[in-house]
């Protein structure tokens, strides 16, 4: 019986001693607030997505007010749910859908962006945990803990990139020669950066008094791109990520002229699609091998990632190309007919795009609905007679337009 009484004394005494050091974080309330209005406004707008539904419109459109509905239940939900875990083996990120642990023995380090951090585990089989710690009650001590006892892999790594370039004999003789060359790549890389988004944003709003220089201008600008590329032995990449790679990175100047060269591309009206493919499929063959040989940048993010970004990219500018210069520059001789408009309509949202039904022309079976300018559309009533102006096309896509008889 005495023995039994000391154990139990002992174990009292040294009870505090061998307990966990568990500390969990939970969302705070500022961020709760936010979150949950956020909620609210979606599910008000699904509400009144309901109730305008208009049941002679097919029942499939009723997909985007659930859509609404589900996200705003699973915002709610998620504030709930979403915590971390720290104790003296393991941290534990749980959210709505996972629950990630990474023994405390197996973190290789964390990579720190100004809104949080990833975790990354030495065992290929831990998933990567990412704590957006300003979002957590004590977010700030949470951040800071996990500053100062884990070592920030971004700064290892880039450290460890611009050792590799300083020391490329490819890129001069003596070290002060690289790191010139290095400066001058991220300049020249900055400029491109900032030349070609600004002024691709303002032929947004004019490229239709200026066609052929939007269009030339558009067309070149991510050529240019790829001329820089292929010429900087390997100092600029695609894609980059300033926190952890030396290299720059063009895709923001490449990217966006791209896609303002579709959006203005889509303003001509294609009679068929047949011979597109051709070109766009030669066009993005040469630019998908010339960015994945000289633009994978293998000291930023994942493969994966980067093929992605190439292969959104890479098919804007092939189609907006092709399209544009098939029309823009084709002088060949214009066929036109003369045909009744049947109907006429117009769509608004955020620009109002002008319809009208006319009988089917030579070489047509059918009657066909073509978008015309305001202009056309304001001058033309129902049973009036339009121009059909039929062009071959450069690249023999051929296209049309129509004007007032």
């Amino acid at each position: 019986m005495l023995g039994k009484i000391s154990w139990f004394t002992l174990f009292q005494f040294y009870k505090p001693l061998i307990v966990k050091m568990i500390n969990e974080y939970t969302i705070s309330k500022g961020t709760k607030i936010s979150y949950t209005t956020f909620a609210i406004v979606l599910l008000g707008l699904s509400i009144f997505l309901f109730y305008k539904y208009n049941p002679e419109v097919t029942s499939w459109v009723l997909l985007i007010p659930t859509l609404l509905l589900i996200s705003a239940v699973l915002i709610v939900v998620s504030n709930m749910k979403r915590k971390v875990i720290i104790d003296d083996d393991s941290i534990i990120s749980i959210s709505l859908f996972s629950k990630k642990e990474i023994a405390i023995q197996s973190v290789k380090g964390c990579r720190i962006y100004p809104k949080g951090l990833y975790i990354e585990s030495v065992l290929p089989c831990d998933k990567t945990i990412q704590i957006n710690y300003p979002d957590y009650t004590q977010g700030e001590e949470l951040g800071k803990w996990l500053k100062d006892n884990f070592q920030d892999l971004n700064a290892i790594d880039l450290e460890k990139g611009e050792h590799v370039v300083l020391q490329d004999i490819k890129l001069g003789i003596t070290e002060t020669e690289r790191t010139e060359k290095l400066k001058n790549a991220k300049g020249k890389a900055l400029v491109y950066n900032i030349i070609g988004p600004f002024i691709s944003f303002i032929l947004i709003f004019i490229s239709d008094r200026i066609p052929k220089i939007s269009t030339v201008f558009l067309l070149c600008y991510p050529l240019l791109g790829l001329i820089i590329l292929v010429t900087s032995k390997g100092l600029i990449k695609f894609i980059t990520n300033r926190q952890r790679s030396v290299f720059p990175s063009i895709m923001l100047g490449m990217a966006l002229p791209s896609f303002v060269l579709l959006i203005t591309s889509m303003s001509y009206d294609l009679l068929t699609t047949r011979n597109v493919w051709l070109p766009v499929a030669i066009i993005s063959g040469s630019f998908l091998f010339i960015l994945y040989w000289g633009g994978i940048n293998k000291t930023t993010a994942s493969l994966k990632e980067q093929i992605i970004c190439i292969v959104i990219t890479v098919p804007i500018y092939s189609f907006g190309s092709t399209i544009s210069v098939n029309c823009i520059f084709d002088n060949h001789r214009i066929q036109t007919f003369s045909e009744k408009v049947l109907y006429k309509r117009y769509a608004q949202g955020k620009h109002t795009t002008y319809y009208l039904t006319l009988t089917a022309w030579p070489g047509e079976s059918e009657v066909r609905e073509v978008t015309v300018s305001s202009d056309v559309y304001n001058n033309i009533a129902v049973k009036d007679t339009v121009n059909i102006n039929l062009h071959k096309g450069i690249l023999r896509v051929p296209w049309f337009t129509i004007t007032r008889k």
